[in-house]
């Protein structure tokens, strides 16, 4: 019986680990885009310009953390993209949709907010369980920004 206890807690505290990691992937926009703005050059998200430009990208690194830890507009604790993270691209997936189910921006820019969300699990969720840290960022920016900024046409 103490094995199977010891084992149950090593199971929660990985569990733990696992959802730190991915509340830290959902959470790493929120720094950076405060800064950023739509680039020049086209992107999945010139259609969405406006939004942005009226304070979406302010909202949108709270707007993923909700999707990866809140119930998503509609849904219910079994909707959470937490969930999803773990089956390939089901981040990706669920992320999109609770993206668009927030913001009303196109299906086409939320793809890239859910790539981007992905990427940052896949390769540096143990790195971001402090998102605005030098760690986070400086991953993030090795595998993941470039792609969301050729995605998007976002600068972050």
């Amino acid at each position: 019986a103490r094995g199977s206890s010891a084992l149950s807690s090593a199971s929660s505290d990985a569990q733990l680990g696992r959802r730190q990691a991915l509340f830290g992937a959902a959470s790493l926009p929120t720094a950076s885009l405060i800064a950023s703005s739509p680039a020049n050059a086209g992107g999945s998200c010139d259609v969405d310009k406006k939004t942005f430009e009226d304070g979406l990208k302010s909202k949108i690194g709270t707007i993923m953390s909700d999707c990866v830890l809140k119930d998503p507009p509609g849904g219910t604790w079994k909707d959470r993209c937490i969930r999803a993270f773990g089956k390939p691209e089901g981040g990706k997936a669920c992320m999109t949709r609770c993206v668009m189910s927030y913001t009303q921006i196109s299906k086409p820019c939320a793809d890239c907010w859910g790539g981007l969300a992905q990427c940052t699990y896949d390769n540096c969720a143990m790195n971001c369980l402090t998102p605005d840290s030098k760690e986070c960022t400086s991953c993030t920016a090795s595998f993941c920004d470039k792609n969301f900024e050729s995605c998007s046409g976002i600068k972050l």
